[in-house]
């Protein structure tokens, strides 16, 4: 969505680092600051029936946060 012009995006930098060097996208980068420990929500359109790319994000996050 972010190389097709449609704002910002969120993703590991190993995801977009491609496109970082070909100087399509630039990473924000805040100096000298705490790390962000807000609570990331994920939503999706109600139905019965999640697509399976919805599925397989949920699981990763919940994943990367079982340890905590």
């Amino acid at each position: 969505m972010t190389l097709g012009g449609l704002g910002v995006s969120i993703f590991p930098r190993h995801c977009m680092q491609q496109h970082i060097d070909e100087g399509k996208l630039i990473v924000f980068e805040q100096t000298h600051s705490e790390p962000l420990l807000n609570d990331i929500y994920i939503s999706s359109l109600k139905s019965d029936q999640r697509p399976y790319r919805v599925e397989l994000v949920i699981s990763w996050f919940i994943d990367m946060v079982a340890d905590h």
